[in-house]
């Protein structure tokens, strides 16, 4: 695994997990409880990630293959 690897599932990692308490303390301050704030941030990340995702899936059809090495 190459650090760019690493860095990238770290970085993601941070960006999950901060989406999730930053929608749980907004549901929070609307008056939510805590495990439906929760719920609120678990479900939000997976929609970020979901977005995420399909955007490096179309962009994935337009990476031009190069030659095999010899």
């Amino acid at each position: 695994m190459s650090t760019f690897q690493q860095i990238a599932g770290a970085l993601g990692t941070a960006i999950a997990v901060s989406s999730i308490i930053g929608m749980q303390n907004y549901m929070s301050s609307d008056g939510a409880n805590e495990p439906l704030a929760l719920i609120a941030g678990v479900q939000g990340s997976f929609l970020f990630s979901m977005v995420i995702v399909a955007i490096g899936f179309v962009l994935s059809f337009f990476i031009k293959s190069s030659s095999p090495c010899k």
